[in-house]
Parts: structure tokens; C-alpha cells; sequence
């Protein structure tokens, strides 16, 4: 498998002592050579002391000119190292969870008792609210006059009424001749005053007639169904109108406007095709035919007409001209 190509460091400038070998380089050279004449001057016995100077020499050739897969040396000796130190086992410990009963909480607020509102406090209630003075407006005032006056229009007023019986005291000794019974002696006095009302007259309202009336017949055609548009979901639902548009060259067409209309011309949904040219209504429709009038900026499309039983419709497939 071919290796890519590690990324060279071309952000910064290194200084070339000689041809192509930097400034790193000849002080990795000369250390493996520096550590090599170490080993070799020094007393150690020659089983000990040649390994030590080859390895010293190789080591410094190595780092300075023998990349790895185009990885310097040093990159694996480092990772190496942190291989070899590095930790690779994990023990878990689990954390011990206090007990509930040793948990501080806090207190917990303490509710103001609630005042018990009794009936006969709700009867003193409404008698003071009765005594408090109100004050009428000047309107308030003429509909209050207006409401007397019908009252005493259609109300009876009753008439004082004198009872007399046959209790009477004796005064001295007059001969009284007592009644064998009660009667009634009754004085009308009617207190009716004639109010005058002014006669109502309703604004006049002109006749407006229906907007039905002013469309014109609309012209359409019937519309086709197809089981095999791709819907998300096809209507599971009678009277539900679900549908595509497209182009004549059946490419979908996003943001047309589409307006349903009833029997009358009266428009009863409007909807927008989404971004796959699809469309559905929410909510079910009556029965009866629907007109449905496409509209989109540089396209042309035919009236749909479509005839709800009450039975599930397929998807509508609607072509521009």
C-alpha cells in the first residue's frame, strides 16, 4: 500500500551548511560522532567499548540522514519511548455514593396559612361593596333614565289599598252595630305618565350580492391520477387532495401557488408546493367538484377539476403547459 506523503514543514526556513544538509542535521552527526570519540577514549575494555563507539556513530548518521517511511528517526525513537512508558491498562473505581439520610437538604419553605373565607364573611363583603358610593357617568346616568322610563311604561303600578274591619274601639257609650264580616274599601289612584319614544330608523344598507355571482364560469380540466408519484405519504384520509407538480418535461417545480375553489367559485384552501413540487391539504373537504388554479411566474397550467365521493383520492399529477 502506498504511503502519502508526509507534509513538509514550508513555514519556516532552515540554514544549509553544506549542499542540502541543515543546520540539525550536521549537530546530529557530530553528536553520534562526538559520544563515539567519548567511548573510544575512555578506559573501558574493548568487548564494551567498540559496540559502544559503533552504535554511538551509527545512531548519529542515522538521525541525520536515514528517514524512516519519510519520518525522521527521532519521530520513532520519541514514539517508541512513549510506548514503552506510557500506561496501557485503566483500572475503574468506582466513586462511593453517599446515602440519602446523610445528605444535607435544605429546610423547606414554610406556606402562609391560608385564610378560610367563611359564607357570612362573603355576606358582609357584599353588603359593604353595596354601601360604597358609585359614581355614573354622564352616560351611564341618560341609559339608567332611558331603562326607568321603559319600566314604568310596562309595569303596573299598584294602587294604595285602605282596609277597614269591624274592630273598632266603643267610645263611650255609643251603640255601634258591628258588621258580620270584613270589608274592603279600595281608592285608585293611577300615576301613569305617557313617555315618548323616538321611532328607530335602521341605516340604509345597500345590497351586496355574493362574490359568486360577479366570477365567470371556469373552464378546467379533469384531473389525473397517478399511484405512482412518489409521495412521502399517500392520503390514508377521504377527501384529502394530495399531489405533484411539474414541468412538461417533468421536472418538479417548487412554490406554486395553487388555489381550491368550490362549486360556488368560492375559494376554500390555498396552498404552496414544497421543495419536491408536492402538495396536500390538512383537512378533509366536502363533497362535491373543486376547481384548482396553478399559478407560477413564467409557467402556464390548465384548471383542475376534481369530483370528492367521500372515498380516498389518489395523488394528482398536474403538468405545466
Amino acid at each position: 500500500m502506498e504511503q502519502h506523503p508526509v507534509p513538509q514543514n514550508i513555514a519556516s526556513y532552515e540554514f544549509r551548511l553544506v549542499g542540502d544538509m541543515t543546520l540539525k542535521q550536521f549537530l546530529e552527526l557530530a553528536g553520534g560522532l562526538v559520544v563515539a570519540l567519548i567511548f573510544y577514549a575512555s578506559g573501558l575494555a574493548w568487548y564494551f567499548k567498540w559496540p559502544l563507539v559503533f552504535v554511538s556513530a551509527v545512531l548519529g548518521v542515522g538521525l541525520a540522514f536515514f528517514p524512516i517511511e519519510e519520518r525522521p528517526l527521532e519521530t520513532w525513537l520519541m514514539s517508541f519511548l512513549k510506548t514503552i512508558y506510557s500506561p496501557t491498562q485503566y483500572l475503574w473505581k468506582k466513586t462511593p455514593k453517599k446515602p440519602e439520610f446523610l445528605e444535607e437538604r435544605p429546610p423547606l419553605p414554610v406556606e402562609p396559612a391560608q385564610q378560610v373565607v367563611t359564607p357570612q364573611d362573603k355576606i358582609k363583603m357584599i353588603e359593604y361593596v353595596a354601601t360604597l358610593p358609585v359614581a355614573k357617568s354622564a352616560i351611564d346616568q341618560k341609559e339608567d333614565e332611558f331603562v326607568n322610563q321603559i319600566k314604568n311604561m310596562f309595569s303596573m303600578t299598584t294602587p294604595p289599598v285602605t282596609r277597614v274591619t269591624n274592630e273598632i274601639p266603643n267610645p263611650g257609650n255609643v251603640q255601634v252595630h258591628k258588621l258580620s264580616g270584613p270589608f274592603v274599601l279600595e281608592v285608585q289612584q293611577p300615576n301613569i305618565q305617557p313617555v315618548h319614544i323616538p321611532k328607530y330608523t335602521p341605516p340604509h344598507i345597500p345590497y351586496i350580492p355574493p362574490p359568486s355571482t360577479f366570477r365567470q364560469p371556469i373552464q378546467a380540466q379533469p384531473a389525473r391520477y397517478s399511484s405512482e408519484i412518489p409521495m412521502p405519504s399517500a392520503p390514508t384520509i377521504p377527501n384529502i387532495l394530495a399531489g405533484m407538480v411539474t414541468d412538461k418535461n417533468g421536472r418538479i417545480l417548487e412554490n406554486v401557488i395553487l388555489e381550491i375553489l368550490d362549486q360556488g367559485a368560492n375559494p376554500v384552501r390555498a396552498l404552496r408546493t414544497n421543495k419536491i413540487g408536492q402538495f396536500r391539504t390538512a383537512t378533509q373537504l366536502a363533497n362535491g367538484f373543486y376547481d384548482i388554479l396553478l399559478e407560477k411566474d413564467g409557467y402556464a397550467f390548465d384548471n383542475v377539476r376534481v369530483e370528492l365521493k367521500g372515498e380516498i383520492v389518489e395523488p394528482i399529477e398536474i403538468k405545466a403547459k
